[in-house]
């Protein structure tokens, strides 16, 4: 078992990169949507599909067979789960600019972020998802603090994943350059008639 993981908080690419997966036609995850191979899955399907909890995820996620591709929350406090579940996971990083991250997340859904204190709030940062955690909303952390667990989750993540386990991507790099690169860390080939220039 060898699925992908996006360590990426939300607000940095995590909805692209899902469907990037979905086009790549891995049975992906990310919040209540779904891939299956061959279509995007409806309602039905979330609703059985609904636990994030790592054993059903890879063993009966994504239609029963288990997921290739699961982004989005709570993945960045998930990590040892996830890799002690599958040891063979491989995950994904965005190295995202913390600055223009905060300021989306605080305009998110029309300011949610701004005026509460919910996990999909909080900062990029984050070793463990209890109570303990819940005083860490972007509206509560400053832009400097934002900015510190940022690069600190970046550090932790070179130092505790190897290498050849862990595709760093940025936005920043051309689009041809960025399927290839997803390609060949996802094992998969890229569509021939897939339009790799977008």
């Amino acid at each position: 078992l060898s699925p992908l993981v996006l360590l990426a908080p939300g607000s940095s690419g995590t909805a692209s990169l899902w469907c990037a997966s979905a086009m790549l036609n891995l049975t992906s995850k990310h919040h209540k949507d779904v891939w299956l191979r061959g279509g995007r899955c409806g309602a039905r399907v979330r609703n059985r599909d609904k636990s994030y909890k790592p054993k059903l995820l890879f063993t009966k996620g994504c239609g029963g067979r288990g997921c290739e591709f699961v982004g989005d929350w709570p993945a960045p406090v998930a990590l040892s789960s996830y890799w002690s579940l599958a040891p063979g996971v491989r995950f994904i990083m965005i190295d995202f600019d913390a600055d223009n991250w905060r300021a989306t997340r605080l305009t998110f859904r029309g300011g949610w972020c701004t005026n509460a204190k919910r996990p999909d709030c909080r900062v990029p940062l984050a070793f463990d998802a209890d109570d303990a955690w819940h005083d860490t909303a972007v509206a509560v952390a400053t832009a400097n603090q934002t900015a510190a667990a940022a690069a600190a989750f970046k550090a932790f993540l070179r130092c505790t994943i190897p290498a050849d386990r862990l595709l760093w991507l940025n936005w920043q790099m051309p689009p041809p350059t960025l399927w290839a690169r997803l390609s060949e860390f996802a094992r998969v080939p890229l569509p021939p008639t897939l339009d790799t220039t977008y």
